[in-house]
């Protein structure tokens, strides 16, 4: 579909029909293969993922798409140590983290590099970092102008990816993006 990773320009329009903006206009659609394929977690390292910690009930993730051929295998990768990050003075992160083992090296994607700064308004800078993108799963509702609204989903129904919404503020770790889902922002339509 048009939402293919790489894909660039990707017009974007409303249930009447009506063009109301273009998504990923600075940088191409993010690839799925380093999420685990119920969005709980990114693979950062051979043998590592991480996650946030109130994430607790999952024991495994797998990678990979989805595929037609009855033969698929899907390798399904342990989790022997959660590694839940424990702030202290010394580093005052954010709590809500966690970085777990898993019991074999992954073979079935490549790890995402992790970030070197975790200063959060460093990301803030838009001339600098003009696109901001998102992948994994949550929460899914939908809404409408007059605020009526409804649940799709929970996390883990399905995998969402695009641009986000605008960053509030930021510090050690942590970013806040808030916004309305029902309006464009300056990273394109239908923020995430």
């Amino acid at each position: 579909g048009k939402f293919a990773v790489g894909a660039k320009d990707i017009e974007v329009y409303n249930k009447k029909g009506e063009l109301v903006g273009k998504s990923m206009t600075k940088a191409p659609m993010i690839d799925f293969s380093v999420v685990s394929r119920n969005g709980v977690a990114a693979l950062v390292g051979d043998q590592y993922i991480v996650s946030v910690a109130h994430n607790g009930g999952y024991n495994n993730v797998d990678f990979g798409a989805e595929g037609s051929n009855p033969d698929q295998h899907r390798f399904s990768y342990q989790i022997v140590k959660r590694n839940n990050y424990k702030p202290d003075n010394s580093h005052p992160y954010n709590g809500d983290y966690h970085m777990p083992r898993l019991h074999k090296f992954v073979t079935d994607a490549e790890p995402v590099e992790m970030t070197g700064d975790m200063r959060g308004n460093t990301y803030s800078d838009k001339e600098k970092y003009p696109e901001r993108v998102r992948i994994g799963s949550g929460h899914h509702y939908w809404r409408y102008d007059d605020d009526k609204h409804g649940d799709l989903s929970y996390s883990g129904a399905w995998l969402i990816g695009g641009n986000t919404h605008m960053q509030g503020w930021g510090n050690n770790g942590v970013v806040s993006l808030s916004g309305d889902v029902r309006h464009a922002n300056d990273y394109g339509p239908m923020p995430i």
